[in-house]
């Protein structure tokens, strides 16, 4: 499952705290099969045009023990007035293509304009489907961001 995990240098060179998926003191991501979100607070773009999102990105894994294992992030759409979820929206998805050369964040950014104008909280996912040993790390992000003209949120 996710948890938030220890420092590791950032785009900019700066130690962060940022979250994991895996199993706590151990490097590797064996969880058997899994889907489990992290979710953010509630961000408000309502009167606004629209919004980019950008993270620190992390994934190291071994392709021999995670076939099919992906990292996703979405909008989780939320009622006007409450946090009643309404929907899933995707906006991403990274796979093992996506590998990181070097022990070290990469920064990804995503454009929100597809949740223009509403409410919703961000989900950052891993679907695990063969969990990974032997030298993967798995997947971990931080330094969380969403940028409006009027307003930065940070998480």
């Amino acid at each position: 499952p996710w948890h938030l995990s220890n420092i590791m240098p950032s785009p900019s060179g700066e130690t962060q705290f940022y979250w994991r998926f895996g199993r706590r003191n151990v490097l590797d991501y064996y969880v058997g099969g899994s889907n489990a979100a992290v979710k953010s607070e509630v961000i408000d773009l309502r009167g606004l045009n629209g919004a980019s999102l950008a993270f620190d990105y992390f994934q190291n894994t071994s392709p021999l023990f995670s076939i099919g294992d992906t990292f996703q992030v979405f909008a989780i759409l939320l009622d006007s007035n409450s946090n009643r979820e309404l929907g899933w929206v995707f906006l991403k998805e990274y796979d093992l293509l996506e590998n990181s050369p070097a022990f070290r964040m990469t920064e990804k950014t995503i454009d929100l304009s597809v949740v223009a104008g509403q409410r919703f909280k961000l989900g950052f996912a891993v679907l695990s489907r063969t969990g990974g040993l032997f030298g993967g790390m798995g997947w971990m992000f931080g330094n969380v961001k969403v940028f409006t003209d009027e307003r930065t949120y940070l998480y």
